[in-house]
C-alpha cells in the first residue's frame, strides 16, 4: 500500500474511531486512541488505546473488540469501496512510556 494512502487511512480511522468512542463508550473511564497502524497490504488496521484508570483496561478492550465491526461499518458509510478490516488492542508502548515517567519522577 502506498505510504500517504495508509497514513490517509490512518488519520480517518483514527478520527473515526475517537467518535465512536466518545458517542458509545462509558464514561467511568477514559478510553484514547494513540495511534492506528496499517498493515503492508492494507487489509487490516490496528487501533492501539490507552484507558484511564489502569484498573478499567480489561473491561474497555473487551467493549472496543465487541465493537470493531459498528467502527468498520461507520468506516463504510462514508468510504464506499474496501474498508480495511479492524482490530483493537492496548497500547503498550505508552504503557511503557508511562512507567518511565513514573520511575524518573520517583528518583
Amino acid at each position: 500500500m502506498k505510504e500517504t494512502r495508509a497514513h490517509r487511512w490512518e488519520s480517518v480511522i483514527q478520527k473515526k474511531a475517537a467518535q465512536f468512542i466518545q458517542e458509545h463508550s462509558d464514561p467511568s473511564s477514559l478510553i484514547t486512541v494513540t495511534r492506528v497502524q496499517m498493515d503492508p497490504k492494507g487489509k487490516t488496521a490496528r487501533i492501539l488505546l490507552s484507558v484511564l484508570p489502569d484498573s478499567r483496561q480489561t473491561q474497555a478492550i473487551a467493549f472496543m473488540k465487541r465493537h470493531e465491526g459498528s467502527i468498520r461499518h461507520l468506516l463504510m458509510k462514508d468510504y464506499p469501496g474496501f474498508v480495511p478490516y479492524i482490530e483493537c488492542d492496548l497500547d503498550l508502548g505508552e504503557l511503557n512510556r508511562q512507567h518511565i515517567d513514573e520511575l524518573l519522577n520517583n528518583s
